[in-house]
């Protein structure tokens, strides 16, 4: 029955021609073996390191010589 079912709608989509581009999503075998070669032969690389942001009674980093709350904090707020 479930066999039926299928057959039934492979056939549908057939006469409303879906499965004309269904060659076009399938994946070559030799395309697979080609990338999963690059990918070992790739190295790997280090992440980048995000500058932490300074705390409230730091120094600010613009070079004001004010405390970072005073400072440049208070401009990002506005």
């Amino acid at each position: 029955m479930a066999e039926d079912k299928i057959n039934q709608r492979y056939e549908k989509r057939k006469k409303k021609g879906l499965l004309d581009g269904l060659f076009k999503r399938t994946v070559d075998p030799d395309l697979l073996t080609e990338e999963e070669q690059m990918l070992q032969n790739t190295k790997p690389v280090d992440p980048i390191a995000a500058k932490p942001e300074p705390g409230r009674n730091d120094p600010c980093p613009c070079g004001s010589g004010k405390k970072y709350k005073k400072c440049c904090r208070g401009k990002e707020k506005e």
